[in-house]
This record gives C-alpha cells, structure tokens and sequence, in this order.
C-alpha cells in the first residue's frame, strides 16, 4: 500500500491512517491551516515493523 496524501477520503478512516493523521484531515477539512503531510498506513508500518518486533533483545554490554 502507497502513502495517503491530504485529500484522500481515506484519510479520515482512523483505523486506516490512526488517530493522529484522521485529525488532521478533519481539521483541515473544517477550513483550518493544517501543513501538507502523508501518510504510511498502518497496515504498511505493521507488515514493515514485523521484522523489528520479532528480532531478538541485545544484552547490555
């Protein structure tokens, strides 16, 4: 999955995007100065994230 521009009427899907990104979009929807962003879904950072999460914890030195 890509990112997510402003516009896009996913944006305001909160399970999509999260909450953060979701607000936003409202705001800016509202006719607030909202700066331009995008966004990674969250499906895209978990399937990314995967790896990271699984790795094994580094012993202190």
């Amino acid at each position: 999955m890509a990112l997510i521009r402003a516009g896009d009427p996913r944006l305001t899907d909160a399970t999509l995007v999260g909450h953060k990104f979701a607000r936003q979009e409202r705001l800016r929807l509202a006719g607030f100065r909202v700066p331009e962003f995008c966004c990674l879904p969250v499906s895209a950072f978990d399937a990314a994230a995967t790896g990271l999460l699984t790795a094994p914890a580094v012993s202190p030195p």
